[in-house]
């Protein structure tokens, strides 16, 4: 996808601690015609959040549950037009705000891809299947 076509995508803004996580679900969104966006900490979430128009959060189950809670309150006060995806993986019940959706992390990357379409209120390409070797620029 070209640079201009890119920037007019659906931006998808990731918050987590796993950088191989956060990389690998940002090229299976990318492969899908999503901007994906990557945030390590709170700040730059809050930062990213401002900055770009973001339709969807996702937040890694390689979050705790406090630091999710965190996350969950400060989008549902400041960017409450925002909508967020949990990936929850054992993090512990969330006592504060609730997501928008939850995903068990091993659900795959299309039933990831079809949650986040839904979000978005749009599909993005035909969500076929993307092979592991493309994703990971490893197709010949």
């Amino acid at each position: 996808m070209g640079e201009e076509a890119m920037k007019n995508s659906p931006a998808v803004l990731m918050y987590g601690t796993d950088v191989r996580l956060l990389q690998t679900r940002g090229w299976l969104l990318e492969a899908s015609g999503y901007r994906a966006l990557t945030a390590m900490d709170l700040p730059q979430l809050e930062w990213m959040a401002m900055r770009e128009p973001v339709e969807v959060l996702i937040l890694c189950h390689s979050l705790s549950a406090v630091a999710m809670e965190r996350a969950l309150a400060w989008v549902k006060e400041r960017m409450p037009h925002m909508h967020t995806l949990v990936m929850a993986a054992g993090n512990g019940p969330l006592a504060g705000a609730r997501p928008d959706a939850v995903l068990e992390p091993l659900a795959g990357p299309a039933k990831l891809l079809s949650m986040v379409g839904e979000l978005a209120g749009h599909q993005m390409t035909a969500h076929r299947p993307v092979p592991a070797a493309e994703v990971l620029g490893l197709a010949g």
